[in-house]
Parts: structure tokens; sequence; C-alpha cells
């Protein structure tokens, strides 16, 4: 009789007796595999063809996944901060404004404008200009709590929703 093997498993699985293992390639390139046992009888042409067409069909749905997540995050985010966008910031603060309202906390927005951004970029280049935003983007975030809304409006323009704030005095400390 073959070896038994466990492929992995974690213990209580029945050890593997025999198996089919599929990869799915893409461009030439393996990209996933996919395998499938304990048959009771040897693996066919048959078996080969369903396991390699359901290996394919599988690694296409999470491709498509994968690429709608993709296109849900740039419609909703900046692309080059990862922060929310305008479209996502008035979602926010639609929900921030119906959310004050019935707690009868307060909220803050502020607006952060770069003063002298444009010669920046013209003088280290964009791709220095890029990195500032970033950076800006990560301490700022960092400084701020996780209710808050950190979003880029684009260029070098920002802004902050403070959320459940207790007084104005706690808004105006934060954005210190």
């Amino acid at each position: 009789p073959a070896p038994t093997h466990t492929k992995g498993l974690l213990g209580g699985y029945v050890p593997l007796q025999g198996e089919l293992t599929v990869p799915t390639a893409r461009a030439d390139k393996i990209v996933a595999v996919m395998g499938v046992g304990n048959k009771a009888r040897d693996y066919d042409e048959r078996d080969l063809f369903v396991a390699t067409r359901l290996a394919d069909i599988t690694y296409d749905l999470a491709e498509r996944k994968q690429a709608e997540q993709q296109i849900h995050f740039m419609a909703y985010n900046d692309a080059l901060t990862g922060l929310p966008n305008r479209r996502l910031f008035a979602d926010r603060l639609h929900q921030a404004v119906s959310l004050t309202r019935r707690s009868h906390h307060m909220l803050a927005i502020g607006y952060l404008d770069l003063d002298s951004f444009k010669p920046i970029n013209d003088r280290h280049g964009h791709q220095m200009g890029d990195r500032l935003l970033m950076q800006l983007a990560d301490r700022l975030t960092q400084e701020l709590r996780d209710t808050d809304t950190l979003a880029r409006l684009g260029g070098d323009e920002f802004v902050i929703l403070l959320n459940h704030l207790g007084n104005i005095y706690q808004g105006e400390e934060i954005i210190r």
C-alpha cells in the first residue's frame, strides 16, 4: 500500500491515501495549486479535467473579488495616501452629523492647506512632494483618534473630522 501522509492537515483528519494536485497557471506562471484526495479508485483524465476546471474557476473568482475590492477602494480613497477621498469624507460627515444629533456630542471639522507646497514640487520634483504628502498623512493619522477621519481632498488639501467631542476645547486640543 501507498504511504499515508497528512499534507499539512491538522490532526483528526483521515490520512491521505491518494491525491490529485492541479496547478493553475496564468501567463506561464503557477499562481495557485488545488488538490483533492482520498478517492476510492484511481484518478483518471476526467478527474483531472474537473479538478483543473474547478481550480481555474476558483482562481478567476478570487481575482474578480480582488479587482472589485480594488475598484471599491479607488472609488472612496485617495490613490496616493490611501486616505478617504471627498466622497468617503462626505459620507462620514453625514453619518457624524446624524450621530451627533442623537448623542448630543459635538463634532469639529478642520481644514488643512499646506502653504508653499508648489515650490517643493517645483524644486524637488513630484516624487519628493508625494513622499511629503504621504508622511504628513501618516503623522496626522497617528495623532488622531480611531473615531476621527483624516481625508485628502486633493493636492495639498486635507480635512479632519473630529467626532464624539464633549466640548469645543477637546476639539481644539486634538487639532493642536
